[in-house]
């Protein structure tokens, strides 16, 4: 039984320390695992505006601004706009993209890397972007 107690307690410390070790390289501005933003190449563990698919992002936040996102979606199809693997963008790729932490990642808050300016984000994604960064980040 003192085995197992002892196990656990060296699990829960080595998560402690990998968590720690996260936290460190994402506050140097370091990527440190997950699938990559659209718009985003990772090296040498940093993200790097990928040319190709920072066109795609910014198409897509531009559409969004002049239609919904459903409409948006459609209009991706008809451009024949494609993700990382050259499929056509997906829809939940496109709510993806206006999650609060990608569009921090976007404006270059979090890794330095802008892809876009605060006036290309739509209003309404804008607010809850900054409600968010009230929310969480302060």
């Amino acid at each position: 039984m003192d085995l197992q107690r002892y196990l656990e307690e060296q699990k829960k410390e080595l998560a402690e320390r990998l968590h720690a070790k996260r936290e460190e390289l994402r506050e140097a501005g370091r990527w440190v695992g997950g699938p990559l933003p659209l718009g985003y190449d990772c090296w040498r563990g940093m993200l790097q505006p990928n040319p190709i698919e920072s066109e795609v992002v910014k198409t897509v936040f531009k559409l969004v601004k002049e239609m919904t996102v459903q409409e948006a979606f459609e209009k991706t199809k008809e451009m024949e706009l494609t993700n990382k693997k050259g499929k056509p963008v997906a829809r939940s790729s496109l709510y993806r993209m206006f999650e609060p932490l990608r569009v921090d990642i976007y404006l270059g808050n979090k890794y330095e890397t802008p892809i876009l300016k605060e006036e290309d984000v739509p209003e309404a994604i804008m607010e809850k972007y900054l409600k968010w960064k009230e929310t969480s980040h302060q």
